[in-house]
């Protein structure tokens, strides 16, 4: 760029020229880094400056040139051809400015900024496109909502550099699918077989703090309307627990009418009614269902985006004889037994209502080909005692989620006590610190340990089951070689506790034998048994050999 000229000191009068030649955007990124970058293409073009400093007399034309840049907010790039911006004393004039993204969709920007002498700024700007990506982001960019949005557009820019005014009316177009976490801020408490070393730099606020970081406790000086079409063609993913898995897949239609004042304070009125979805629902790791979302399910905003409500109803459908529901009926004869053993459709409906801060979620079956026959007479009864018992319904919901059957009321211990079996866990845990404390003060040599666990056994007529459980530990060849045996003890005297264990708890014979394959013990060999008790699977047995590799920080 070469710049020519004098300035009239006395005077205080510009009279300057300047011709750019060829100026690099990329000087731009340093100074623009969290706007943009990997800035590509250049500016050329000329200008006069003449004036004074307070009515400075700018005028001249600025071509672009292949110009490109990465716009991080968007996650996008975007590109222009050879375009020309016209300056004058009061107004920059963008001409028809034509903007590409990768795949070469197109927005036409038109109109200019007026200004008096470069000051009492004000835009009249508008942006057109029949269809360009506005987001392409990841999880890492932005946990509150990121993925690929495709719209159709009418953009007007208004106001002033101090406070824009923006009324834009979208149309969401094909291949959007749009991720957005919910608003939680629950902590789960979890063990691991692993423990993950992290940068706790890396943490993330949760849901909640995202947004008011965004738009809510400081003013976001933009005053924003915002016409929002919803089509079918754009896909909505809701991450409802990422830890479990837990999602919601759907597509559907809406208008939206959407309100950002210059405070951050955000009103959305309309109402997203869903044609079709999957719900995801994964429970402790042992099973995961995918849920059909029935059409016509909807989410409704109403001002508040937190007091958002809820009414979707989604359904797993499976296929399960009903004799288990129905077996203790007393008008249950043999001709109706018979056919209450044979398959049939059977839907499980997952309702969720409330709110989005509060959400309600319940469960009901149904079976969607009921005749009226005697079969379908009982279990309609049935159900309906059910509803009135949210205790029992549930447990019957489990059977089919887990096992895809009805459970018999006396056989489902397992299920209705997973509550008990968790407190049991607790009292367990306290016994068993005080076991090892006095087998640290009285016992030398080997490393031993004593435990205590009881719980609930699974079947007919299950009891408590109190088991001692003994572990001895010893250390060979220079502490090369490490040796652990153990196993279970019942403490209960029936025979019956016994059988129903299926010898579980007699000893189980758990071993493992590790081996530091280097002296400093980074890699290691182990061969192990072990064997373990579930209360919804029963007794599990463990055999394997694997070589790990251990670091100490």
């Amino acid at each position: 760029m070469t710049l020519k000229g004098n300035y009239n000191v006395p005077q205080n009068q510009f009279d300057l020229s300047a011709d750019i030649e060829k100026l690099s955007l990329v000087v731009a990124d340093p100074f623009l880094s969290e706007l943009m970058k990997d800035s590509r293409g250049y500016l050329s073009g000329n200008f006069t400056l003449t004036g004074t400093p307070e009515t400075p007399a700018l005028n001249g034309r600025i071509t672009t040139h292949d110009i490109s840049t990465h716009v991080i907010m968007t996650g996008t790039r975007y590109r222009t051809n050879e375009n020309a911006i016209t300056i004058s004393e009061k107004e920059i004039d963008f001409g028809e400015l034509e903007l590409y993204d990768p795949a070469g969709r197109k927005a036409v920007v038109t109109g200019g900024i007026t200004h008096e002498y470069f000051d009492k700024m004000k835009f009249d700007l508008r942006a057109k496109t029949d269809g360009l990506k506005i987001l392409n982001t990841a999880r890492l960019d932005n946990p509150l909502y990121y993925g690929r949005l495709f719209a159709r557009a009418d953009v007007h820019i208004t106001g002033t550099p101090e406070l824009p005014i923006l009324d834009v009316v979208a149309t969401t177009n094909d291949s959007t699918l749009l991720h957005v976490e919910p608003l939680v801020t629950n902590l789960a408490v979890v063990q691991e077989d692993y423990i993950i070393f992290d940068n706790p730099n890396d943490f993330e606020p949760d849901s909640l703090s995202l947004i008011e970081q965004r738009v809510g406790a400081n003013s976001v000086g933009l005053d924003l309307t915002l016409t929002l079409i919803v089509t079918p063609a754009a896909q909505l993913n809701i991450i409802i627990d990422p830890l479990t898995g837990d999602e919601l897949f759907c597509s559907g239609y809406g208008n939206f009418n959407i309100r950002m004042n210059p405070a951050g304070d955000i009103t959305i009125s309309g109402t997203y009614t869903i044609e079709n979805g999957q719900y995801s629902f994964a429970y402790e790791g042992l099973v995961k269902r995918n849920f059909e979302i029935r059409k016509g399910s909807s989410l409704s905003f109403a001002g508040d985006p937190y007091n958002a409500r809820f009414d979707i109803t989604a359904v797993y459908k499976t296929r399960a004889t009903t004799y288990e529901l129905i077996s203790n009926e007393a008008t249950l004869d043999d001709a109706t037994s018979a056919n209450s053993k044979r398959r049939t459709d059977v839907e499980v409906l997952l309702n969720i209502d409330g709110d989005l801060t509060e959400p309600i979620i319940t469960f009901d079956i149904e079976l969607p080909q009921s005749q009226g026959g005697a079969v379908d007479n009982l279990v309609a009864r049935k159900l309906n005692d059910l509803r009135d018992e949210p205790t029992e319904l549930n447990k019957q919901v489990f059977g089919l989620l887990f096992l895809n059957s009805f459970i018999q009321s006396e056989t489902g211990a397992g299920l209705a006590n997973v509550g008990e079996n968790v407190a049991l866990k607790s009292v367990s845990g306290l016994i068993s610190n005080q076991l090892n404390r006095l087998a640290n003060r009285f016992i030398k040599g080997v490393d031993l340990k004593l435990g205590f666990e009881s719980y609930r056994a699974a079947g007919q007529d299950a009891g408590t089951v109190s088991e001692l459980q003994v572990g001895l530990s010893k250390q060979l060849f220079n502490d090369r070689l490490t040796i652990q045996v153990g196993g279970n003890f019942n403490l209960e005297n029936s025979e019956q506790s016994a059988l129903q264990e299926g010898g579980y708890s007699a000893i189980a014979g758990d071993f493992v034998l590790e081996y530091k394959l280097t002296e400093k013990g980074n890699y290691l060999l182990k061969v192990f048994h072990k064997s373990d008790y579930n209360a919804l699977l029963g007794s599990t047995n463990k055999t394997g050999v694997g070589i790990g590799y251990r670091k100490s920080y």
